[in-house]
């Protein structure tokens, strides 16, 4: 058994001591003797980067074993782009990209979990990037597509809407060692209860 992880530098460990949630999952399953955790995870990731390799990285890495899916992605997707003032992925199709996320890796193995979208805080973030700006209404928006999205299709949905200010590093974008702990308990969690872990 496997478990892959697909996100982005949330996913990756940004600004977590400890190298962030999935280097956390790694950690217990080697302590517990339990599947392997490969972290998949790309700084700037969107659900259409994932799109185009989701399954030649699975077919690779699985060779045919169980594996179980986590993706963590939509941060990315939500932000605007301030030279078109669109975002990056437009709502609609990210809609589209997590609906055939979700069939394509249920075709792999049935073993598939999202993890949604932490808060941000948005007066830390009006000078993050000059390129771009990320939202409160729209991260919102974005979490919704997935959380109702794995509901329709009874896929598990990690939800962090709960995290707070303190769960958040000072760029107001990227969980902080205390969010990752978080994070990484609810998809332990999740892993358990599916006896997947």
């Amino acid at each position: 058994m496997k478990i892959l992880v697909f996100g982005d530098s949330i996913g990756y460990g940004y600004y977590d001591d400890k190298g962030g949630w999935t280097r956390r999952l790694i950690e217990h399953c080697e302590e517990k003797n339990g599947p392997r955790v490969i972290n998949l995870s790309v700084d700037g990731s969107t659900t259409k980067d994932v799109i185009k390799t989701i399954r030649a990285d699975v077919e690779k890495v699985t060779a045919g074993s169980e594996s179980t899916v986590i993706i963590a992605l939509g941060i990315n997707d939500s932000s605007v782009l301030h030279s078109s003032k669109n975002f990056i992925i437009p709502l609609p199709d990210f809609n589209l990209n997590i609906n055939w996320l979700i069939n394509e890796v249920r075709n792999l193995t049935p073993n598939v979990i999202f993890v949604g979208l932490a808060p941000i805080v948005e007066e830390k973030l009006q000078n993050w990037k000059d390129e771009r700006s990320y939202s409160s209404e729209f991260v919102n928006e974005f979490d919704s597509v997935i959380r109702n999205l794995c509901q329709h299709k009874r896929v598990p949905y990690i939800d962090l809407r709960d995290l707070t200010p303190d769960d958040l590093h000072k760029d107001g974008l990227h969980p902080n060692s205390s969010g990752h702990k978080k994070i990484f308990e609810r998809v332990r969690d999740v892993l358990l209860k599916r006896k997947l872990i």
